[in-house]
C-alpha cells in the first residue's frame, strides 16, 4: 500500500490501536461502499440502455448491490458478484427487505469475476463504479475477456472508466464526520492523480472513537490504473466486443477543483 502526506505521517507514528486494512473490508469497506450508493446518476443510464426485463445479468464488482438492486426492480434476474465478502454480506442484507416485492431476482456471490463458471451465457454483463480501474493492465485484459466470454454472441458490456488527465489536479480532501450516541469516528480520504505514471492513489484514514475515549484508527489506500483510449479499443476488439457507444459522463467540477476526473461510460456488442 502506498501512503501519501497525512495517512503517510499517521502511519509511520505506528500508533497503538493502528490497524491498515483493505479499503474494501471492514470499516472502509462500509464507507467506500457507502460513497458509492450515494452516486445515482449512472443508474438512469444504465436502464437506459438495458431496458425492462427479463434479462439475465451479471454485475461483475458489484459493490453493496446497488446496480443489482435497480435493475431487479426492472425485472431483471441479476448475478452480482464481488471479491470482497464483506461487501456481498452488506449487499444481501439491503436486498433482504426488498426481495419479496421486487419483480426480477438477485443472487450475490463473494468470487473473483474472471473465474466465474456461469453455465448459461448472460444477456448482459455489467462493471459500474469505475471498477475497471481498479484492475492493472494485464488484469484489466484478464476481466475483459472473462466479460466477452459471459456473454451470450450479440449481448451487451456496460462498464465505465477514467482516462487519465491531462495534468494533475491538486491533491483532494473529504472529511467525513460519523457522530453517535456511543461514540464518535471519522475518515479523511485523500485523492493524489499521478497521470505521468498512469495512476491515481485513494488513502482513507480513520478514527472510531468510542464513549470512554479509547481510539481505533485505519489506514487503507488503493492505487487505480488510468486507461488509454487506444489501448482500450484494442483489447475490447482483440477481446470480441465492439465499440458501439462512448458517452462522456464527467461529472461539474467541484468548486475550488482545478481538474475534474473524467468518467466514460461504454457499451459494446459481444461479436
Amino acid at each position: 500500500m502506498t501512503f501519501i502526506g497525512m495517512t503517510a505521517a499517521v502511519h509511520s507514528l505506528d500508533l497503538p490501536g493502528t490497524e491498515v486494512i483493505p479499503i474494501y473490508e471492514g470499516f472502509h469497506g462500509y464507507i467506500y461502499g457507502s460513497l458509492a450508493e450515494a452516486n445515482t446518476a449512472d443508474l438512469d443510464l444504465v436502464r437506459a440502455r438495458l431496458g425492462s426485463g427479463p434479462l439475465r445479468v451479471l454485475d461483475l464488482c458489484c459493490g453493496m448491490g446497488r446496480f443489482a438492486r435497480a435493475l431487479a426492480a426492472e425485472g431483471h434476474t441479476v448475478t452480482a458478484v464481488d471479491l470482497s465478502a464483506d461487501m456481498i454480506a452488506q449487499a444481501e442484507e439491503m436486498w433482504r427487505p426488498l426481495a419479496a416485492d421486487a419483480p426480477g431476482e438477485v443472487v450475490f456471490e463473494a468470487a473473483d469475476a474472471t473465474a466465474l463458471e456461469p453455465g448459461e451465457p448472460f444477456d448482459a454483463v455489467l462493471i459500474g463504479g469505475l471498477s475497471v480501474n481498479t484492475f492493472d493492465a494485464s488484469g484489466r485484459r484478464a476481466l475483459l475477456e472473462a466479460a466477452r466470454s459471459y456473454l451470450r454472441p450479440g449481448g451487451t458490456l456496460l462498464f465505465d472508466h477514467f482516462p487519465a488527465p491531462e495534468k494533475a489536479g491538486d491533491p483532494a480532501y473529504h472529511t467525513f464526520p460519523f457522530p453517535g450516541e456511543d461514540g464518535s469516528a471519522f475518515t479523511v480520504l485523500s485523492v493524489f492523480q499521478t497521470p505521468e505514471e498512469g495512476t491515481q492513489i485513494t488513502n482513507m484514514y480513520s478514527e472510531i472513537i468510542d464513549a470512554e475515549g479509547a481510539t481505533r484508527r485505519f489506514l487503507s489506500s488503493e492505487t487505480v490504473t488510468y486507461t488509454d483510449a487506444e489501448e482500450l479499443r484494442a483489447e475490447l476488439e482483440r477481446s470480441g466486443l465492439r465499440v458501439v457507444e462512448e458517452l462522456d459522463t464527467t461529472p461539474p467540477a467541484e468548486s475550488g477543483s482545478s481538474v475534474a476526473p473524467r468518467s466514460v461510460l461504454v457499451r459494446c456488442e459481444a461479436v
